[in-house]
C-alpha cells in the first residue's frame, strides 16, 4: 500500500511540472488552496455534511446551517466536487 501511496505521490509531482493545477482528486486538489480558501472548503464540507445528518446531541434533531453560506460556497467550490471529469 505504501508503494502505491508513494507512486501515486510522484505521478502527481510529475504531472505538476507541466501544469502546477494538476489536481486528479480533491485532496491533491486542497494541496494548492491558500489557507484562506482550504478554510473555506472545510467549512463549505462540514455545512453539506450537516445539511444531510442528524445532530446527536441534540436528540436527532437536524442541523441548523447558514443556507445561504452553503449556497454561496457551493456555487464557489461545488464543482470541483461534483465534476465528472
Amino acid at each position: 500500500m505504501k508503494d502505491m501511496e508513494q507512486y501515486r505521490r510522484e505521478w502527481i509531482d510529475t504531472k505538476r511540472k507541466k501544469d502546477p493545477n494538476f489536481a486528479p482528486d480533491i485532496e491533491s486538489w486542497k494541496e494548492l488552496l491558500s489557507a484562506e480558501q482550504l478554510k473555506e472548503v472545510e467549512e463549505y464540507e462540514e455545512l453539506c455534511h450537516k445539511s444531510v445528518a442528524l445532530n446527536r446531541e441534540t436528540g436527532y434533531k437536524p442541523y441548523k446551517i447558514d443556507k445561504k453560506r452553503l449556497t454561496y460556497l457551493h456555487n464557489k467550490y461545488g464543482k470541483r466536487y461534483f465534476s465528472l471529469d
